[in-house]
């Protein structure tokens, strides 16, 4: 029989060396998946405002492709400026320019966007906008797009119309968010870290 008063052995902690190894290699993992997991939701967010910023392009530049489709005459396009600009003149954050064969602006609006070279040489030949570009321009975020448009009036050279929206409020939104996920992922593996390194001591 054994008695109630024989000593109690208790199994020593492992040495710290021995643990510190597993503690780094699971937080590493830890980490990265945490720092995976964050990058996909901002790279899925970021779609998101593009998709979004693609639609209202695409909605301006065929209203102004609809009203350039109507210049048969030179009294129409006398015109197109002052329906231009009562079509994109209450969208205080839209910039529009509108530049014939020599590059002389026909129409301009929100020159403050400084609508850059790369979207004007990049012009959608087909109904849909060429590819987004996006810039900065004095400390603000600008998205554009870019398409050309004949007019039916004979010998008259394509016009390139070129829309940008001013996306400031959702760019910075990404900033500051992934600051707000860089500091959630460094937390949440500091404290796995540290349970982890509480588990593998046994206590």
């Amino acid at each position: 029989m054994i008695s109630p008063h024989a000593p109690k052995f208790r199994t020593a902690p492992p040495a710290p060396e021995r643990v510190a190894r597993p503690v780094l290699l699971l937080s590493l993992v830890t980490g990265g998946l945490l720092g995976l997991m964050a990058l996909v939701f901002v790279w899925a967010l970021q779609l998101h405002f593009e998709s979004g910023d693609r639609e209202r392009l695409s909605g301006h530049l065929q209203a102004a492709r609809q009203l350039i489709a109507t210049v048969d005459n030179t009294a129409a396009l006398a015109a197109l400026p002052a329906l231009l600009n009562a079509t994109f003149s209450d969208e205080r954050d839209v910039a529009v320019r509108v530049q014939g064969g020599g590059n002389q602006p026909l129409f301009e609006q929100g020159q403050r966007a400084a609508i850059p070279d790369a979207l004007l040489a990049r012009p959608s030949a087909v109904a849909q906008p060429g590819p987004l570009v996006t810039w900065v321009q004095d400390g603000r975020t600008w998205r554009g797009a870019a398409l050309r448009q004949r007019m039916p009036m004979d010998g008259s050279a394509p016009l390139t119309v070129a829309v940008a929206i001013d996306i400031e409020a959702h760019a910075g939104f990404v900033v500051r968010l992934r600051w707000v996920l860089l500091g959630y992922v460094l937390l949440a593996t500091l404290g796995f870290a540290g349970v982890a390194h509480r588990v593998l001591r046994g206590g």
